[in-house]
């Protein structure tokens, strides 16, 4: 990992916005590419 990377992940700036929806039985989560490289 390189510096550049380490310090942006480190910095507690994200505050993910979950959207959430039902269908029937399922829950469904829409996020963000942001949120997500973030999540993975």
């Amino acid at each position: 990992m390189k510096n550049s990377e380490r310090q942006s992940n480190s910095e507690p700036e994200f505050q993910p916005e979950i959207r959430r929806a039902r269908i029937g039985k399922l829950t469904i989560y829409e996020i963000s590419d942001a949120e997500l490289n973030t999540l993975e």
